[in-house]
């Protein structure tokens, strides 16, 4: 999950995103602060959400885990087909909350499964195989956008989330129970 997540990530750097803003949407570059501004308000009403409803989100986590996953996979491919730059931001925002409803409790497990001592060992892991595959991707993405087009890379990264989709929900089971080892 963690490496389809960031390939399909590489989309929302600066350098394509701004391209979306000004050839998808036909809009100024503020449009660019704004979309990126809509998707922390997104993270953080999801953060919110989280914290408010933590027991909620808990019970449900691997509900929270599969919609968020489902969930930010469809909106993303319309994000990259839309024309309307108030659609995109309202996209955007959603992507953001939605990504974080899906995050927290997946963080969560991972947090609660293993040990103590095998976190930093964990966490280090996914740094690395996230770091690595959002470096190469993000050169892939920029070349994929200027030979296919900007909208097709975020359909491309909609199709990638698709596949986290599918990871997650074969592997539903293992989001509905965690073992604390530690």
């Amino acid at each position: 999950m963690e490496f389809f997540e960031s390939i399909a990530s590489t989309v929302w750097i600066a350098a394509i995103l701004i391209v979306y803003v000004k050839e998808a949407l036909n809009a100024e570059e503020q449009w660019w602060g704004f979309i990126n501004s809509a998707f922390f308000i997104g993270l953080i009403i999801g953060s919110i959400l989280c914290v408010k409803w933590s027991q909620f989100v808990e019970r449900k986590r691997y509900v929270f885990i599969i919609t968020g996953t489902l969930l930010t996979c469809v909106l993303t491919i319309l994000f990259g087909i839309t024309s309307f730059p108030v659609i995109a931001l309202i996209l955007s925002a959603l992507i953001g909350l939605f990504g974080q409803l899906k995050n927290i409790p997946q963080q969560t497990i991972i947090q609660t499964s293993i040990t103590k001592d095998q976190l930093a060992t964990v966490y280090t892991s996914f740094g690395t195989i996230s770091t690595g595959t959002f470096g190469i991707s993000s050169l892939i993405m920029g070349v994929l956008s200027d030979y296919l087009g900007v909208r097709n890379v975020f359909v491309l990264s909609g199709i990638l989330l698709s596949i986290v989709f599918v990871i997650a929900y074969k592997n539903r089971q293992l989001f509905m129970k965690t073992i604390y080892r530690g």
